[in-house]
């Protein structure tokens, strides 16, 4: 919620001064232009239509505009646009980038390796208690992650728990990271 309220504050703060009475499609064109300008992805400009979106259809159902209003947002359409595929690094450059990164001994190198072992997700990593770390076992229970934006930990963004299996190279840094006290594992 907290970031529906700051793309809100950002990206609307123009109409602030504008009875909403007076707030037309104009506005909610010009909102779009502006982030397209910025050179902001579709899929971002779809999440800016709907947040607006809702805010009106709260008003309208709570009877704070009525119905003869029109939405800034109604009839704007917001095509797919280019989809630009991630940039993944490929095996070989994982493998230098971790290989460099320990050799110089990099504070983000146990974090990173980590992450490339697990695939899990920064937020999941984040919130990792070593109480979740079963090396007898040799599984690490995902079952939380932290949310920067609300500043707390919840669950995953999938909403379920998963085990994740630790191989012979997880267990190897696992066991280094708690040898030097290394706090990788969130707390």
């Amino acid at each position: 919620a907290n970031g529906y309220f700051s793309i809100l504050r950002s990206r609307t703060s123009s109409w602030n001064s504008i009875p909403v009475q007076e707030l037309s499609r104009l506005h909610g064109r010009e909102l779009f232009m502006r982030l397209e300008r910025e050179g902001m992805p579709k899929s971002y400009q779809r999440k800016v239509k709907s947040i607006v979106g809702m805010v009106f259809e709260w008003a309208l159902d709570t009877r704070k505009i009525t119905k003869d209003f029109v939405s800034p947002m109604e009839g704007i359409l917001i095509g797919r646009g280019a989809e630009k595929p991630p940039q993944i690094l490929t095996l070989e450059e994982i493998k230098k980038l971790l290989h460099a990164a320990k050799l110089v001994d990099h504070h983000w190198y146990p974090i990173w390796a980590f992450a490339v072992l697990t695939g899990m997700r920064s937020g999941e990593l984040h919130a990792l208690t070593w109480d979740q770390v079963d090396l007898e076992k040799r599984t690490i229970m995902v079952s939380k992650s932290y949310d920067a934006n609300l500043g707390k930990v919840g669950s995953t963004k999938g909403r379920y728990w998963r085990v994740v299996p630790i191989n012979s190279s997880l267990y190897d840094l696992i066991v280094e990271i708690k040898s030097k006290g290394v706090l990788a594992c969130g707390r």
